[in-house]
């Protein structure tokens, strides 16, 4: 007996020690993750998250690297009636415009030049507002080629005389005689050219005399045949200056002031064209021939496309009007527009195929 309990003590100390072991195993089994302080074992739990998520912000095969091109085919048809094309000319009949309209005045072929047997009209108004009821007047003259005397109507419409106001509103006036309500005539189809032809700037000079007006800005007739006429300049439409230029190096002694709004006007999205010339000049005869061949593109040979095409994709199949095929010397393609060069227009009535790429973003 004494030997019996004499080893209980031990048994149960032994007991308790099993006990408190695995209290603390089930305890350190829950602690772990969060207490874990040893470096070598954060790092490797980082390093493992890292390469599970990494294929997730860089995955295989993502769909930016894939370009795609698509094949653009488009149809036109050449007119088989002459293309129309309406020409405004806004001459200022100020003061001391004698000389500039007597020049211009003998000059009518010359802007003809490269249009003359196109379906054209000219419509000729002054730089002086005339106002009718609280609103603004359109006088104007027209003259067609049907017209038996239609050489000297220009001559005599193009010298008004020189008793108008010397606040010179070439832009306002532009918009006046294309909207003309007392005299419709631009027709629905046509291209359409601005002619302003003057010694001064927009309302004298680069607006100041007209403050406040919409029309003191040349932003004003360019909305006007954008949006309300709704043609594109550059391939319908098309502006066009005789003034003294606000180029550098070039002088205009007789002018009044130098032409900053009309030269923007002339200049906007001319595509490298001069569509202006020194009303200082003896004769306009040359700057008139050269601005006739600017108007004559913007007849209809010419073919915008609804995209741009990728560099080296563009072809043409069709016939000209000597029944040959079309080839790449017969015309030019600048951006989105086909243009087709004097003498190398398609047959008339006939259609064209263009095919090109284009690259998708």
């Amino acid at each position: 007996m004494t030997q019996v309990f004499g080893h209980r003590p031990n048994c149960i100390f032994a007991l308790f020690l099993c006990t408190v072991a695995m209290v603390s195993c089930k305890t350190s089994s829950y602690r772990w993750v969060e207490d874990a302080k040893k470096p070598d074992l954060v790092s490797t739990k980082g390093n493992i998250a890292a390469s599970i998520q990494a294929p997730e912000v860089i995955p295989a095969g993502s769909p930016e690297s894939v370009i795609a091109i698509q094949e653009m085919h488009e149809s036109f048809r050449q007119s088989d009636t002459p293309a129309a094309v309406d020409i405004l000319v806004v001459i200022d009949n100020s003061s001391s415009m004698e000389q500039e309209q007597a020049n211009l005045s003998t000059k009518l072929s010359d802007l003809l030049t490269e249009i003359k047997d196109s379906d054209w009209q000219i419509g000729v108004i002054t730089s002086t507002v005339q106002r009718d009821g609280g609103r603004d007047k359109c006088v104007l003259t027209v003259i067609k080629p049907t017209d038996a005397n239609y050489q000297s109507k220009f001559m005599a419409a193009v010298t008004p005389g020189t008793f108008g106001s010397n606040t010179e509103e070439g832009i306002r006036q532009a918009v006046n005689g294309l909207r003309c309500p007392d005299q419709p005539w631009v027709r629905e189809h046509s291209s359409v050219a601005v002619l302003i032809v003057s010694d001064e700037d927009n309302c004298s000079l680069n607006g100041k005399d007209c403050p406040g007006l919409p029309s003191s800005s040349e932003s004003y007739l360019i909305n006007y045949v954008e949006k309300d006429l709704g043609r594109t300049v550059g391939v319908n439409a098309g502006f066009y200056g005789i003034f003294s230029p606000d180029k550098p190096g070039v002088k205009c002694v007789t002018a009044n002031n130098v032409a900053k709004q009309y030269q923007a006007l002339v200049d906007y999205k001319a595509d490298a064209c001069i569509n202006y010339g020194n009303i200082c000049d003896g004769s306009y005869q040359a700057t008139l021939r050269r601005l006739s061949t600017n108007i004559a593109k913007l007849l209809t040979n010419q073919f915008p496309l609804k995209s741009l095409p990728d560099k080296g994709t563009f072809a043409v199949t069709g016939k000209r009007a000597d029944g040959t095929a079309i080839t790449e010397n017969d015309y030019t393609l600048s951006a989105n527009v086909l243009t087709f060069l004097k003498g190398h227009e398609p047959v008339a009535g006939g259609e064209i195929t263009v095919k090109y790429q284009v690259t998708q973003p």
